[in-house]
C-alpha cells in the first residue's frame, strides 16, 4: 500500500443465493422437522412449508438443498419410517408418541435409511438435540433410546442400511436383553 492513499474497498458479497449449500445441516434439520410438524398440523403439503421456509430462510445459515431433500424425503416415506419406529418405540403406539417427538424419530430414521455415509453417531445426537430444544422434558430420553435402537436395527452390519423392517411378534415387547 502507498502511504496517504486509502484502502481500496473489499468487493461487496452477493446475497447468499435462495438454495444455499454448504450451509448448516443441523440448521437444515430444525427447519425440516418445523415443515413436517407444520404439515402434520395444518393438513397442507409438505412442498408449501417447505418454500415457505426457504423463502424466510434464504440469507440465513442452512444448508437448504439439505433440508429440502429431508423434508421432502421423510413426508413421503412416513408410513415406512412409521413401521421402523412402531417396532423400536416397545410400549409405545405410534398414537401416543407426541407429534414433534414421532416427527424427530421418522426425520432420524430418514437419514439412517438414506444417508448412510452419515455416521450413526451423528444421526442420533442431532435427533436429541432437537428433542432436547423443541420436545417436552423427557423426550431426549425417549429419542435416545429409540433412535438407538432404530440405528442397531437398520444398520447392524458395517453400517449397512436394511431395507425392509423385521416382522412384528410376541419379542417386541420385551427389550433386547430380558425374557418375557
Amino acid at each position: 500500500m502507498i502511504s496517504g492513499q486509502p484502502n481500496p474497498s473489499p468487493p461487496e458479497t452477493p446475497a447468499s443465493p435462495p438454495r444455499r449449500l454448504g450451509g448448516s445441516r443441523h440448521k437444515a434439520r430444525e427447519l425440516a422437522l418445523q415443515a413436517l410438524y407444520q404439515s402434520e398440523i395444518s393438513g397442507d403439503a409438505i412442498q408449501r412449508a417447505v418454500d415457505q421456509l426457504c423463502e424466510e430462510n434464504a440469507g440465513g445459515q442452512a444448508d437448504l438443498l439439505y433440508f429440502q431433500t429431508v423434508a421432502a424425503g421423510t413426508w413421503n416415506r412416513r408410513a415406512e419410517l412409521d413401521e421402523w419406529i412402531a417396532k423400536a418405540a416397545i410400549n409405545w403406539s405410534i398414537q401416543r408418541i407426541s407429534t414433534i417427538d414421532l416427527n424427530i424419530l421418522r426425520q432420524g430414521v430418514y437419514e439412517l435409511l438414506a444417508e448412510p455415509e452419515l455416521p450413526i453417531g451423528v444421526v442420533i445426537n442431532e435427533a436429541i438435540e432437537l428433542s432436547k430444544r423443541y420436545g417436552g422434558n423427557d423426550s431426549r430420553l425417549f429419542v435416545n433410546g429409540v433412535m438407538d435402537r432404530l440405528a442397531s436395527q437398520i444398520r447392524p452390519i458395517h453400517g449397512e442400511p436394511v431395507r425392509v423392517p423385521p416382522p412384528r411378534g410376541e419379542a417386541d415387547a420385551h427389550p433386547p436383553g430380558t425374557t418375557p
